[in-house]
């Protein structure tokens, strides 16, 4: 019913390409062409990669907002949209099959969660908590996966907790003692 309503709005998309300046629409547009597999759905991608910010081995998107007033109304804005455009931006990475490339912005993402999982506002919650379940499916899934977590905690016997097909979505943990202020975890297995 819809089907050339989609069209039209995706070439208006594709046709603007030159146009889209802004990081915002262009993390939104690039998921949209990489939901309707659209031919220039990897220059978009080339192009949204290109404007993102890499540190400390995370990758996100930032949109500068300019401040009308002395509140910090604005300093929350800004963070509600970056947490926005990256989570479109993951979903993005993910429809194009670049899972490797992804855990850096998932990294990120991951840092912005408030202490209740969820992000700074309902729209960037709706958002990223999507993007970061799409990519929890896809890492969960892996066939014969196989993973041995260690942590050794000073003065402590380690614990080992094991990660399986059959557990990898159930919640595991190991809480340290309050005193403990040293400790190493490692890893190994697939």
């Amino acid at each position: 019913k819809y089907k050339e309503t989609i069209r039209k709005a995706v070439n208006y998309i594709a046709n603007n390409f030159d146009q889209l300046d802004d990081n915002y629409a262009l993390s939104i547009a690039t998921y949209a062409l990489q939901i309707a597999d659209h031919p220039l759905k990897d220059p978009f991608l080339t192009k949204l990669s290109s404007q993102s910010e890499d540190k400390d081995g995370m990758k996100y998107w930032e949109k500068e907002i300019l401040a009308t007033g002395g509140s910090d109304s604005m300093y929350y804005l800004s963070k509600t949209v970056n947490v926005e455009m990256t989570a479109y931006a993951l979903q993005a990475y993910l429809e194009a099959g670049r899972d490797n490339e992804s855990f850096p912005i998932m990294k990120w993402l991951v840092t912005q969660r408030n202490k209740n999982g969820g992000f700074h506002s309902t729209q960037d919650t709706v958002v990223g908590l999507q993007a970061l379940s799409k990519l929890a499916a896809k890492i969960s899934n892996v066939p014969n996966s196989e993973i041995e977590i260690t942590v050794k905690a000073q003065n402590a016997n380690p614990k080992t907790i094991h990660i399986n097909e059959g557990n990898s979505l159930i919640l595991q943990k190991h809480e340290l003692s309050p005193e403990a202020r040293n400790f190493e975890v490692s890893a190994k297995g697939k």
